[in-house]
């Protein structure tokens, strides 16, 4: 087998363009009678002829839709390519499929909001929503009070240490280590350097 195919997906080369590879198998299985069977390079080259294929209605059906100054496209625009493109023949094909598409759309129950289903109306619930912005403030402010009132507790407990300018702190050294004779000569050693 080819490099450009993983276990994932069919086709996935250079462009990044995959098709399932249960898909496509499924495909061809529903298509062929039970007693033939299709090899694996038949079947690569069928992934590659679709994604071909796809490439070619995709772009052809962009250019309609551009042509009809529109965005999106739409299933028109890809039945316009398909005459465009001389596939005629399976335009009725296509209809049936997009009505069938349709029909299980449009049976498919529809999502509702997590709110509707409640059954709860909008002013019910904005005075629950009300409510609990009020719980969560009055908890928050016990807890601010719970804190201030621990705050002063705790600095009673807790001396900081004395703040000392350096001044003060030499002050107090010299005069509690030396003795008094000795500050004397001390002094006069100072008044020597100055």
């Amino acid at each position: 087998m080819d490099d450009s195919y993983d276990d994932e997906g069919l086709g996935q080369g250079d462009e990044s363009i995959s098709l399932p590879r249960a898909t496509v198998t499924k495909l061809i299985k529903e298509n062929l009678p039970n007693d033939i069977k299709c090899s694996n390079e038949t079947r690569d080259f069928i992934v590659e002829c679709l994604v071909e294929f796809v490439h070619l209605l995709s772009s052809e059906a962009n250019e309609v839709c551009n042509k009809d100054n529109k965005k999106t496209i739409a299933p028109d625009h890809i039945m316009k390519a398909l005459r465009q493109l001389g596939f005629d023949q399976f335009n009725k094909d296509v209809e049936a499929v997009l009505k069938q598409h349709k029909a299980e759309v449009s049976d498919k129950p529809k999502y509702t909001k997590k709110l509707d289903s409640l059954g709860i109306s909008q002013e019910e619930l904005l005075r629950q929503q009300q409510a609990l912005f009020a719980r969560a403030r009055n908890a928050l402010s016990a807890s601010q009070e719970f804190q201030s009132a621990q705050s002063p507790a705790l600095a009673a407990t807790q001396q900081p240490p004395p703040i000392f300018t350096p001044s003060q702190s030499v002050l107090s050294a010299s005069s509690s280590s030396v003795p008094s004779s000795s500050s004397s000569s001390s002094s006069t050693t100072t008044s020597s350097t100055d």
